[in-house]
């Protein structure tokens, strides 16, 4: 398990990966915070808290990328896991970059908060909550994105048997030819 932990990464480059873990395979991540910041082309960048059947609360995840290419993902309580009370914000600016949020995964996501924002053109950004099966109850998703041709899709409870209430999702796209798609409560 991991509590009360904080772990901090900086890379200025490029084709840069990091991957941070806190409370991974059957674990419990509670308290942590973990901050990933990537200047340049071509980076990836993974932030898992409470993964692989773990449980995850009062965490937060933050990731910035600066650059064009780049990929970012956050996974709190992630397959099969619980997330309760985490907060996840992904922050990209340049080009074709692919940003995602996933909150509860085949499991629970409760009370948590998911902010996704890109700035530039052609970017793609995605945020789940209580994805695949799961249960989302009061969860918070806003995505924001500034440019042409970005594509940006939030889910809430969706999957077979999933279950979707209380939650409130908001995408705010400004430029042309955006694409936007909200799902809650789906099967």
């Amino acid at each position: 398990s991991a509590t009360e932990n904080q772990a901090d990464v900086s890379q200025y480059g490029e084709y840069n990966t990091v991957e941070l873990e806190q409370g991974t395979e059957g674990g419990s991540a509670e308290g942590n915070q973990g901050t990933v910041y990537q200047e340049g082309k071509e980076n990836e960048a993974i932030l898992f808290q409470g993964v692989d059947e773990g449980y995850a609360t009062y965490n937060e995840a933050y990731i910035a990328q600066y650059g064009d290419e780049n990929q970012g993902a956050i996974a709190q309580g992630f397959e099969s896991g619980e997330a309760e009370e985490n907060t996840a914000t992904l922050t990209q600016d340049g080009y074709a970059n692919a940003g995602t949020i996933v909150q509860g995964l085949g499991g629970v996501a409760k009370y948590n908060e998911a902010y996704l924002e890109q700035y530039g053109d052609e970017n793609v950004g995605a945020i789940a909550q209580g994805f695949d099966g799961g249960e989302a109850e009061e969860n918070t998703a806003t995505l924001s994105q500034d440019g042409a041709y970005n594509l940006s899709a939030i889910v809430q409870g969706v999957g077979l048997y999933s279950v979707a209430k209380y939650n409130e999702a908001e995408v705010l796209q400004q430029g042309n030819y955006n694409e936007a798609f909200i799902s809650q409560g789906l099967e």
